[in-house]
């Protein structure tokens, strides 16, 4: 082979080597916090503020438990911290708030916090210890929380469902009682997870436990209706946690993501262990450029077999569920997992868990943790995904015309202030209100008490973008 031949050898060979990397841009780590105040804290839950974040966890001292609340902004400054007396636990789970403000979840206990992490009301919906929530979500109206109930303190649970106002007050409530089984062989039953259908009412997780085999359930992808008492199996498929699109559901579970449509036809399933995952978290975010991000904590072993320190890590795969990239933080810590990843409006990404330091005489402290990366390469650098951030999608109203009510569905990219009105067609406002939603889909309920017959025009607004709609209403 002469010498111009070898050279277009290895030039195709270093093409061939260098397209994988083509189109798999990731960013990198930008800064690391850990919460000194309390040294023994973790991180369960960030939410991105714009291109801040707000991180929520539980600590101890001498004073016992408390909800632990930081505020980062996009440099790694520590600008508001609180410490609110109230026995948090690894079991919290905190929302934004449709009014400002925030949602915190433990247990059977509900809190209202506003920005300035100052405590607005508290809740404890139940008696019994072994009843508690396991998910919330905001919705049109205020929350809904799907979880177990104890009503005779005999340790069979109930599957619960509630929705509350913005006030903390009960609107709808309901029990399940071993729905899609009969027979004494159950153990207990639950609502395990919950979102917002975008066609009305909500997407839960329910499951059946059986004492002949307690550690075997069934697992079920339900439709439950606005009122929360009909249910309509969608799929059986073991998951955690659901995180609805306007096109599939995709769904956590302690091997990867799974995608399934809407009619319960389709289910497709990733795993995400080649990287030697120990630890999926339950608390994904859906990216603004499709698909999602998911993170946790690797374990890996040397050539030896011999253990390496875990990592905390992110992955971040498509609409396919493809990885897209992945990113691991390794300190050679005792213990570092990430519980809760957000992504900022800017496209990076804050990373909230926990890291442990062994600090001599077998003491160990852990500590709040929030890690942020750079802005994500493979969506800022997009024109379209650069779009998405201001974008707000507003689908037909249905009835249209109507009588009675009519819905129309919406979703926002972002996190963001939404105002809706009603406007007649001489320009005056009939009706207005704003809140702050969490990126996703929504929807918006228009009645026709105080309307005449004629056409309106429907006013929705994120402070970006704004979107209208003709209505026409019949009496």
């Amino acid at each position: 082979i002469n010498n111009r031949m070898k050279l277009t050898i290895i030039a195709c060979l270093t093409i061939l080597l260098l397209l994988p990397l083509v189109g798999h841009t990731q960013p990198e780590w930008e800064w690391i916090e850990i919460l000194e105040e309390f040294p023994y804290s973790s991180c369960e839950e960030v939410i991105a503020i714009g291109n801040d974040v707000a991180a929520f966890g539980w600590g101890t001292n001498e004073d016992g438990a408390h909800l632990l609340c930081a505020y980062y902004d996009e440099n790694g400054n520590l600008t508001n911290f609180a410490a609110i007396r109230g026995g948090m636990s690894v079991d919290m789970q905190v929302v934004r708030a449709n009014d400002g403000g925030f949602i915190v979840k433990d247990g059977k206990k509900l809190r209202k916090i506003s920005f300035d992490f100052e405590e607005i009301w508290y809740r404890d919906f139940h008696e019994d210890q072994s009843s508690k929530f396991l998910d919330i979500t905001a919705c049109e109206g205020g929350y809904a929380l799907a979880g177990q109930i104890d009503l005779d303190n005999d340790q069979v649970w109930n599957g619960w469902f509630l929705k509350v106002d913005e006030n903390g007050e009960v609107i709808e409530e309901n029990v399940f009682l071993d729905y899609l089984e009969e027979g004494d062989n159950r153990a207990k039953t639950d609502l395990f997870s919950i979102a917002v259908h975008p066609d009305g009412g909500f997407i839960v997780g329910y499951r059946d436990h059986y004492i002949e085999n307690f550690q075997r359930y069934y697992s079920y992808l339900l439709h439950l209706d606005e009122d929360g008492d009909s249910l309509t199996v969608i799929t059986e498929v073991y998951f955690s946690n659901i995180y609805p699109t306007n096109h599939e559901i995709f769904l956590t579970s302690n091997r990867g993501v799974i995608k399934v449509s809407y009619d319960g036809e389709s289910i497709e399933e990733a795993e995400y262990y080649n990287r030697g995952i120990a630890h999926i978290s339950k608390k994904m975010t859906l990216s603004q450029g499709g698909g999602g991000i998911i993170c946790g904590e690797t374990v890996l072993l040397d050539d030896y077999n011999e253990l390496i320190f875990p990592d905390i890590y992110i992955v971040r795969f498509d609409d396919q569920l493809e990885e897209s990239w992945y990113l691991n933080y390794s300190g050679r810590y005792s213990s570092c997992r990430g519980n809760s990843v957000t992504q900022a409006e800017n496209g990076s990404y804050y990373v909230g868990g926990h890291i442990a330091r062994d600090i001599g005489g077998g003491e160990i402290e852990v500590g709040l943790t929030v890690i942020k990366t750079e802005a994500d390469p493979a969506f800022v650098d997009n024109d379209d995904n650069r779009e998405l951030l201001s974008s707000l999608i507003l689908y037909p109203a249905y009835p249209n015309p109507f009588n009675n009510r009519t819905n129309l569905n919406f979703q926002t990219n972002h996190s963001s202030n939404i105002t809706s009105k009603v406007i007649d067609l001489h320009g005056r406002v009939l009706f207005r209100n704003s809140g702050y939603l969490n990126m996703g889909n929504h929807q918006l309920t228009i009645n026709s008490d105080g309307l005449n017959s004629g056409t309106f025009i429907v006013q929705l607004s994120n402070g970006r973008m704004m979107k209208t709609h003709k209505i026409t209403v019949l009496k």
